[in-house]
This record gives C-alpha cells, sequence and structure tokens, in this order.
C-alpha cells in the first residue's frame, strides 16, 4: 500500500471494490464445483477434469482442496 501511494497510485488502489474478485459463493461457482465433485467422486484422472470442464491446474486443485476438506471430514 505504502508504494502505491508514493507512486501516486493511491487514487487507483482507493477504487478498489471491496469483495470485487473471485465469487466463491455464487452461483456459477457453485454449479462448476458440484461438477467438479462428481467427476472426482466418478474417479475421472485430474487431465479428463481439467480437459471436460476447462480450468487451469490450479483451479482444479483449489476444488480438490475444498473437496477434501468437505467429503473427507464426515
Amino acid at each position: 500500500r505504502d508504494f502505491c501511494l508514493s507512486r501516486g497510485l493511491g487514487d487507483v488502489y482507493k477504487r478498489q471494490a471491496r469483495n470485487a474478485g473471485r465469487r466463491k459463493n455464487d452461483n456459477a461457482w457453485k454449479k462448476r464445483y458440484l461438477a467438479f465433485c462428481d467427476l472426482v467422486r466418478s474417479g475421472a484422472s485430474m487431465e479428463d477434469v481439467m480437459e471436460e470442464m476447462e480450468i487451469s491446474r490450479s483451479t482444479y486443485f483449489r476444488f480438490l482442496r475444498l473437496y477434501r476438506e468437505n467429503y473427507t471430514a464426515e
């Protein structure tokens, strides 16, 4: 933040909307996550899931982490 203010970018920094990033609980996200869970449960490989859902490797691992937190704790 200090870097931004010292470079005259304070206005840009202040204009960033709060919670403007990825929304974890919107309907489209939930739908994609549930589709991911179904594929993982069916035994699909990482490559198959990524190709079918058209997601990146980082998104795959983000979803996998959540999947493990939610479904292996039961």
